[in-house]
């Protein structure tokens, strides 16, 4: 995401879900817990695709 506005403001986390952090085999329930959030509100964004990674040569 590109942008030439940058706002943020702090939010509130009320709920989180993480298919990574969530998994009880990666992390003990209680190790990964959310500190912050922040909340971009009325920003004109532009989605730009990355790159293709370049192949490992061995």
């Amino acid at each position: 995401m590109a942008t030439d506005a940058w706002r943020v403001e702090a939010g509130r986390v009320r709920a989180a879900q993480s298919s990574t952090f969530d998994a009880p085999d990666r992390f003990p329930p209680g190790t990964a817990t959310p500190d912050g959030v922040l909340v971009m509100r009325n920003v004109t964004a532009r989605r730009r695709p990355l790159p293709a990674p370049a192949a490992a040569r061995w």
